[in-house]
């Protein structure tokens, strides 16, 4: 039998060894790890032309096509290869290590798969010219890569738990050797080195591992592992016991050293995300301890604190993934998004010579119907005539068309014809790029008569910008085309796509609404007016525009029908029927890049706010990529999810692909994801200097994230300091001095928290009244009765007019909700103060009537939100946790969150909760959600990972 080999080399061998001749040449081989790794679903055609002669004319490509294959089935069983339209293996004939990895994995056996894995995908192998194929290979590698690794740390921690330090040393030694810059692997090899007696082979690791760090990304080691090895060297001269930091960072890990008394813990400074009072470190009863009978395991630094830090840090690039979708999209215009050129020739007419008008006339009328759809621009007829000088009234055939197309710097030209039968008319048009134009990239043809010319016109041209879209990532504007017949629609449709992929969203949405204008049940111009609308800022056309989409989405096809549901199920904040909703479209259409884009934004959006971890959307936005590899928006998302995953260099390779995708032209803040998410200290040290120069061209909400250190909290208070400057706008200032308070109390500062909202109050108060009743709530600061008793006062002091207009606050996005979110303040407070009484009597003014109306649906939701928010309280305090969490469950958090920083408090509450009654690995779920979507949660960050640290040691329910 044959065998393919695509991990650690690309080969094909039988009995005797390596297949020589056409077996072995390098087209082959690729086109072999192509169907490999497709399957059961085979390779169409197409496909593999795209991927093996992008460079190549069509008919050529088709014929190198028709010789491989030709060579392949001489090289090869007949068998092997089946398929006319769709290329597949047969694995009665064929074998592949690939398939054998995957298909370990399926089943669970882990040994099997990582014997089955002899190195990257396709590792040194290349074609040249063969781009598509290059980066299809890299996204496969990284995922295969990816599971491998996965599969390696599983091994190690079962050989850990069953007490065998030698295998499980070994499976690290591995991933060590595939991951030689992760420190987490680098720290769990050294541990499990020195539970198996080899300290010297600990050391040696860490000086490998230096070194690669030093040489690779020109950084130091990060600081727990160093001083892990520090610790390592100094245990010669420690007593019986070990080093307390030896002891410390080896706890994580059971039977890492020989147990032993522990010496007490030398004193050491605060860390600056210890929950602290001002500089003073609070008293233990300010932290609750774990209720559990033995004390917890102490983690070691690189997971607890590396897990804080790549929370912080999660944060910083939370808003620079909307930062840095929005820079690369006009970088894209430079390959196939930029504006394109098409001329039209005058049209070839056949018939009566009083109809010799139309051939100038059609091709006007063409040219106008085709130009400003997208990206699409049409030159003048006039200037077509003139540059076909002596020929002008000649017909103009293919080569003279190409000659004209290039002499006026047209990608596209278009050839057409006029065939007169008895009173009708057979308009056919060509489409070609100059480019490739052996064959016509569309041919279209329409029937009119004389006086119906123009309607017929508008068709033609909607036949054949429908043609333009053939890769997946253009199917949605295929389908738009074919969902309208309304040509002006469509083309402000195809306008409003090149501005939402040029980040530009407000012009978006007006495109969008000028197609909706035009075609009133133009299904998928609603459904993208309204995702234009989320990122332009207008949450009050997000719903009702995609709801009209689905009022009309009789109009769609059912895949496209099925992606509008699922769009508005998400958006009604019924999360769960809405990732069904896509997963079951994608069962049926597993290639649509719409289909797999949204369920990863869902799945990066909303998994928090269900207890989930938003990392599972990697595998959504890397089938986007499998599909679409230029895809910047999902590797945005991708490096995000890597930071949050802390693999520096996984982050590192992605943005550097990004970048490869727009011009080489100095990014500020695709520079500053870069620096925050590697850790580069004098990276950030420049991009925070320049942000702060930059205050006019760069928001303050990029400003802060940025400058959000991931090990300290120096850098926002920077931000803060200088946004709140006398110089700078008064709603700036406002918001400088309430970013400070949130920084002191992600420090744990209450007192440094309250004089910053102090100094905000003058600029806003109703924001900082907000912001105030939040944070004196948050159950670990060591916040006073009478502190809160002050907020208490505070809120009863304010009164809100239902009625408010837009210039009565700076704070705008609570408009027309104060009145509730003050009950719903004063509720919180009265809870932490044990007045449950009065609590419930909020809860019965926040509970609206069936007959009320006020304030709209997004009023009532809220309202109803608080109100099972402070229930959840009253049941806790009458110890029915429970009934605490059923209320919990009722609150409508995901359809409101976007606008209230208080769901963070709810997600952490019910972590806690989840804990108190046993459900432990719901517990986990929830306070790992913790940093994950928004800045607001930066205080709950280090209590949560606290906790995560306690339940470590507590078994799986």
């Amino acid at each position: 039998m044959l065998r393919i080999s695509t991990l650690g080399r690309l080969a094909l061998d039988d009995e005797s060894g390596p297949v020589g001749g056409a077996g072995s040449w390098r087209p082959t081989l690729a086109a072999l790890a192509l169907l490999a790794a497709a399957g059961d679903q085979g390779v169409p055609r197409e496909r593999l032309l795209a991927m093996l002669w992008p460079e190549s004319a069509p008919e050529k490509a088709r014929n190198s096509l028709k010789q491989l294959l030709f060579a392949l089935r001489r090289a090869v069983p007949s068998s092997a290869v089946s398929g006319t339209a769709i290329l597949k293996l047969d694995p009665a004939s064929v074998s592949s290590d690939l398939w054998d990895f995957r298909g370990a994995l399926a089943r669970g056996d882990l040994d099997a798969a990582v014997a089955a894995y002899a190195g990257p995908f396709l590792d040194g192998f290349s074609l040249p010219g063969a781009v598509e194929l290059e980066r299809w290979a890299e996204g496969e590698r990284a995922v295969l890569a990816e599971e491998f690794h996965r599969a390696l740390s599983t091994l190690a921690e079962r050989a850990l738990a069953a007490h065998d330090q030698r295998g499980a040393v070994g499976h690290l030694r591995r991933l060590a050797a595939a991951a030689p810059l992760d420190s987490d692997v680098a720290m769990r090899l050294m541990l499990a080195l020195v539970a198996s007696g080899n300290r010297a082979g600990a050391l040696q690791h860490f000086e490998i591992h230096s070194a690669l760090l030093r040489q690779e990304l020109d950084c130091d080691p990060e600081p727990a592992v160093a001083e892990y090895a520090a610790a390592l060297r100094e245990l010669p001269r420690a007593a019986a016991g070990g080093s307390p930091r030896l002891v410390a960072a080896s706890a994580a890990f059971p039977a890492a050293v020989p147990p032993a008394p522990p010496r007490p813990a030398e004193p050491r400074a605060p860390s600056p995300l210890r929950l602290v009072v001002d500089d003073e470190i609070p008293p233990p009863a300010a932290i609750p301890e774990p209720e559990v009978s033995a004390p917890p395991p102490v983690e070691h630094p690189s997971s607890l604190r590396g897990r804080i830090a790549a929370g912080i840090a999660g944060l910083v690039l939370g808003a620079l993934v909307v930062t840095v979708v929005s820079w690369w999209r006009p970088a894209r215009t430079s390959g196939a998004d930029a504006p394109a050129v098409v001329a039209v020739m005058p049209f070839v007419v056949q018939g009566s010579p009083s109809l010799g008008y139309l051939g100038p006339g059609l091709a006007d009328l063409l040219g106008t119907s085709l130009d400003g759809a997208g990206r699409l621009r049409s030159v003048d007829s006039r200037v077509i005539a003139d540059a076909a000088g002596t020929d002008r009234g000649r017909a103009i055939d293919q080569r003279a068309a190409a000659s004209i197309a290039r002499r006026l710097d047209a990608r596209y030209y278009v050839l057409g014809g006029v065939v007169e039968a008895g009173r009708r008319l057979r308009i056919s048009a060509y489409l070609y790029d100059r480019s490739d134009g052996a064959r016509p990239l569309a041919q279209e043809s329409v029937e009119s008569t004389a006086d119906s010319v123009f309607a017929a016109v508008d068709a033609l041209a909607a036949k054949l910008l429908v043609e333009r879209f053939r890769t997946p990532g253009e199917r949605l504007s295929r389908s738009a085309a074919m969902s309208t017949t309304s040509l002006p629609a469509l083309k402000a449709y195809l306008d409003g796509q090149s501005s939402f992929g040029d980040g530009d969203y407000p012009r978006a949405l007006e495109a969008y609404a000028r197609a909706v204008a035009a075609d009133s049940t133009f299904a998928l111009a609603y459904y993208r007016l309204s995702q234009a609308a989320d990122w332009a800022g207008r949450d009050e056309a997000v719903l009702p525009s995609a709801q009209r989409a689905l009022r009309f989405a009789n109009h769609l096809s059912a895949q496209d029908s099925l992606l509008v549901r699922a769009f508005v199920e998400w958006r009604t904040g019924r999360l769960d029927d809405a990732e069904r909703l896509y997963r079951a479209e994608l069962a049926d259409h597993p290639d649509d890049v719409e289909g797999w884009y949204q369920l990863g934004a869902l799945l990066f959006q909303g998994n928090p706010l269900r207890g989930r971890d938003a990392t599972e959307a990697r595998t959504a936005f890397e089938r986007v990529l499998a599909l679409d590899p230029d895809n910047a928006d999902a590797l945005v998302h991708l490096a995000r999810i890597a930071s949050l995953e802390q693999r520096p260099a996984r982050v590192d390779s992605i943005v550097r692909r990004v970048l490869a995708l727009g011009p080489a032209r100095d990014v500020l803040e695709l520079r500053a994801f870069r620096a925050f998410a590697l850790g580069d200290r004098q990276g950030q040290k420049r991009v925070t200097t320049e942000l702060l120069a930059s205050a006019e061209r760069v928001p303050a909400v990029t400003a802060l994230e940025v400058a959000t250190n991931a090990d300290d909290l120096e850098g926002a208070e920077r931000f803060g300091r200088a946004l709140a400057e006398p110089r700078r706008p008064r709603d700036v200032q406002g918001y400088g001095h309430r970013l400070l308070a949130q920084t002191a109390v992600a420090r744990g500062q209450w007192r440094a928290a309250q004089r910053e909202l102090a100094a905000a109050e003058p600029f806003d108060s109703t924001a900082a009244l907000e912001l105030r009743s939040l944070l004196v709530v948050l159950p670990f600061l060591p916040v006073s009765r009478a502190d809160l008793e002050d907020a208490r006062a505070a809120l009863e002091r304010w009164q809100p007019a239902a009625n408010e207009s837009a210039d009565d606050i700076h704070w705008k996005a609570h408009l027309g909700l104060h009145p509730a979110l003050r009950l719903y303040a004063l509720g919180l407070v009265n809870a932490r103060l044990g007045d449950t009484a009065t609590v419930l009597d909020e809860v019965r003014r926040l509970e609206p009537a069936p007959s009320d109306s006020l304030g709209g649906d997004a009023s009532r939701i809220a309202r109803e939100t608080f109100a099972h928010s402070l229930r959840a309280r009253i049941a806790d305090a009458r110890e029915r946790p429970q009934e605490a969490l059923a209320e919990l469950a009722r609150a409508d958090w995901p359809r409101i969150a976007p606008s209230f920083m208080s769901e963070a408090l709810d997600r952490y509450y019910r972590a806690d909760l989840l804990q108190r009654v046993g459900r432990l690995d719901e517990a986990r779920g929830w306070y790992r959600s913790i940093a994950q979507r928004a800045t607001y949660e930066l205080p709950y960050l280090a209590p949560s990972r606290a906790a995560l640290t306690r339940l470590a040691a507590a078994p799986a329910r």
